[in-house]
């Protein structure tokens, strides 16, 4: 599509209304993804990912509740959000990782409001036993943070001595920390131990992840629990037979655990980093494997993957309510723009 055209599509998809959106494109249901939800400062979320409150996430599901037909797995994999059965307005919950809060402040929100959820665990974290390489880097990032600048002179030589890095001021490894990748854990470790964090120490104290009784209840619920692979390490990192570990093995893990005989699994960084003939592949192989879930761009093969909005983001405070209308319309308008089976190109070329 070339500038002129897609400026003049942005124009006129800016006038068009949610619902009218919602009918144009061309999928049975919107993932909606979560990773936490907690009125608390979760030190080993807060400075990687932003959430949303109790309240927060309860005007969602109020608002959810009032406008949307909230899907369970069940609807996904069993053809019933066909748009001649449903229409476009159902929405799909699932949250990501396995944090603690999604036992202790999620589940009795989903129960109140009736509304179903998919949890996708990532397994070596479950009963706490290891820490998610994104989670040290929060600690690490309070740690900095809170210490009196005098405190960290001379600390970006001593990680040069120790480490080999060369790091020209605190700002530059904080900046460093926030985007690095799991190949860098060791480091990252290194750099805990630099701060005095204790990550045995913080997993028996806090328990930030969700344990196995815990997992068997939610399934009880009648909630649908899935796989987030077993490490949460970058695909693109990892050679095919890794990549088969993280997810059949994740899985399998899900499968123990539930008894479940299907399992949906969700992609780490919401990025699928392989190609779709080798998921094809993968799945005729493990029957068990479920449907698969990645986020934030629709794709033309929804048939094998289907994509979710991150819904964490905290609204205005001074306006109060959800606001996963605007992040809805902004979402839905982006699809119209940017993908080719969309509206656009119905319009270029009628």
């Amino acid at each position: 599509m070339n500038g002129i055209a897609k400026t003049a599509a942005k124009r006129l998809i800016d006038f068009i209304p949610t619902s009218l959106c919602q009918r144009l494109i061309d999928r049975p249901a919107t993932g909606l993804l979560y990773h936490m939800v907690s009125d608390e400062e979760v030190d080993h979320v807060r400075y990687i990912c932003d959430y949303k409150t109790g309240r927060m996430f309860e005007s969602d599901l109020q608002y959810l509740k009032e406008n949307y037909r909230c899907a369970s797995y069940e609807d996904l994999a069993g053809g019933a959000l066909s748009k001649k059965r449903a229409g476009p307005h159902a929405v799909a919950l699932s949250f990501d990782d396995g944090y603690a809060e999604c036992f202790s402040v999620v589940r009795p929100l989903l129960l109140e409001y009736e509304i179903p959820c998919i949890f996708f665990l990532t397994t070596d974290f479950i009963d706490n036993g290891a820490m998610f390489y994104r989670n040290k880097v929060s600690l690490c990032i309070k740690e900095l943070r809170a210490r009196d600048r005098s405190e960290l002179v001379g600390f970006p030589e001593a990680l040069k001595s120790r480490l080999g890095r060369n790091m020209d001021s605190v700002d530059a490894l904080e900046h460093w920390l926030k985007t690095t990748s799991s190949d860098s854990s060791d480091i990252i470790d290194e750099i805990g131990l630099l701060l005095d964090i204790d990550e045995k120490k913080y997993l028996a104290r806090n328990r930030p992840y969700v344990t196995t009784d815990e997992i068997k209840a939610l399934a009880s619920d009648g909630f649908k629990i899935g796989a987030h692979t077993k490490r949460h390490h970058r695909f693109k990192t990892l050679r095919p037979e890794e990549i088969q570990d993280e997810i059949v093995g994740s899985c399998e893990k899900i499968m123990e655990i539930t008894g479940d005989r299907e399992i949906p699994f969700s992609f780490p960084f919401n990025n699928i980093d392989c190609d779709i003939p080798y998921l094809r592949d993968l799945k005729k192989r493990y029957d068990f494997l479920g449907l698969l879930f990645s986020g934030n761009v629709a794709r033309e093969d929804e048939e094998v993957v289907l994509s979710r909005i991150t819904a964490d983001s905290r609204p205005d405070v001074a306006e109060g309510g959800s606001n996963l209308p605007a992040l809805l319309q902004k979402t839905y308008q982006s699809q119209l723009i940017e993908n080719r089976h969309y509206l656009v190109k119905s319009l270029l070329h009628p």
